[in-house]
């Protein structure tokens, strides 16, 4: 079966560049989102509510980094389509608001369910990811000397992986930890100090672990 050639293409990092030629990518971006924002405001069938949730406080917070990752991709969705708004940052962070308060109330779904309505965004997320990655980290490719001198220093080397992991938690840990909890803590910093680990040993931009 032919595949549109838009749809080939969607996980390529120059799609994360608004453009008004790209509207089929646009639409796709936003039905991402919607998707998202529906597990966000939907709990999975037998999920006790927040107090009694041993996984509450990852539970409690995941939503929020959640939507500054879906404000920064729902700006691009639109402009993809021809529309500069930053409404969608408020339409997420709302969801995110009810999501939390409203969370023993919400309606159920299974879980098979809230995860393939994730799927589509898990996709473009990690796109956004590595993008941003490919942006902020000079040099992905070098050794951990050569890097250290290029970005000035262990300080600022230090920066980076801390600004690293804000986008790591609302981009790739986020929308996982909505649709089913981890119930190990420990599993997402070993996951992403292998990720960084891959990035400072110069084997270049890793695959998002997740």
């Amino acid at each position: 079966m032919a595949v549109a050639p838009w749809l080939r293409h969607v996980g390529s990092p120059e799609l994360l560049t608004p453009n008004e030629d790209l509207a089929a990518v646009g639409i796709f971006y936003l039905l991402a989102i919607t998707g998202a924002i529906v597990c966000v405001l939907t709990r999975s069938r037998g999920d006790p509510p927040i107090p009694e949730d041993p996984g509450s406080s990852a539970r409690g917070y995941a939503p929020y980094p959640l939507a500054f990752a879906l404000s920064i991709i729902g700006r691009t969705a639109l402009e993809h389509v021809g529309i500069a708004s930053e409404a969608i940052a408020g339409v997420a962070f709302l969801a995110a608001g009810a999501g939390t308060i409203a969370r023993d109330r919400l309606p159920e779904l299974s879980p098979t369910t809230r995860r393939a309505l994730m799927t589509p965004y898990l996709l473009v997320s990690v796109t956004f990811f590595q993008g941003i990655v490919a942006d902020i980290w000079p040099s992905p490719g070098a050794g951990p000397s050569e890097l250290i001198a290029t970005v000035g220093g262990l300080g600022i080397l230090g920066l980076l992986i801390l600004g690293t992991a804000v986008f790591y938690l609302g981009f790739v840990f986020a929308p996982r930890q909505i649709v089913e909890v981890t119930r190990h803590g420990w599993v997402w910093p070993v996951r992403f100090a292998l990720f960084v680990l891959g990035l400072v040993l110069g084997i270049g931009i890793p695959v998002a672990l997740g």
